[in-house]
């Protein structure tokens, strides 16, 4: 997001989990998909990240090269040892790197999957503006159309510095769930119109429907 300086913000590092191997994608590597813009799907999220945060990290596989990933220069690059285990083992891997980094003013990771859109501005902004060190932050997709009971919980996700180290300790395929659920008293909801906080990319078609920009 841009700040009221037309700055990128600082107070929060967006950490992009790059590190699964997408088996129903298919053979071909899914990071390095060409979009319809002709973009490679990874490369275009970094991107356009960059644009929104001053501090930007991908965590990818230790034996990826990171220029066959298109990963732009300035974005600080972690390696999941254990990505073979899973989504929640990638996401400790990378936090406890992370832990490492010399991130003054940083109070939050908005965690984010790499073959996600960038989520839409005033989206961005609503999650950054609830941000706090204690406080988990989380859209909740919900088009006017539907009823309250229909709304499907999204990404990125926003994890004060308070909940780093429980990251650290994740294990298996189910992500950061854990946290969250052990956290819900920390939890914030922040309903939204973006179906950018929905999408993804788990089969080559979904590709022709990803967002330009």
């Amino acid at each position: 997001m841009i700040s009221d300086s037309g700055k990128p913000v600082s107070t929060v590092i967006a950490l992009v989990m790059a590190a699964g191997f997408s088996r129903r994608f298919g053979q071909q590597d899914k990071r390095t998909a060409l979009l319809p813009s002709g973009q490679p799907l990874l490369g275009q999220l970094l991107t356009g990240l960059q644009g929104r945060f001053k501090h930007l990290a991908v965590v990818i596989r230790p034996e990826d090269d990171p220029a066959v990933l298109a990963i732009p220069d300035g974005v600080h690059i972690l390696r999941a040892a254990n990505a073979a285990e899973g989504l929640g083992a990638s996401i400790a891997d990378g936090v406890d790197q992370l832990l490492a980094i010399d991130l003054p003013g940083i109070e939050s990771l908005a965690l984010m999957l790499g073959d996600m859109p960038v989520p839409a501005t005033s989206t961005l902004a609503l999650l950054l503006e609830n941000q706090a060190a204690a406080r988990i932050v989380r859209p909740i997709y919900q088009p006017d159309a539907i009823s309250a009971d229909q709304k499907q919980p999204g990404h990125p996700v926003l994890f004060g510095r308070e909940f780093w180290l429980q990251l650290t300790r994740l294990s298996g395929e189910d992500g950061a769930k854990a946290v969250i659920r052990n956290n819900r008293d920390c939890l914030t909801l922040i309903t939204v119109n973006d179906v950018r906080v929905l999408q993804d990319v788990d089969q080559p078609d979904a590709l022709l429907r990803y967002p330009a920009s």
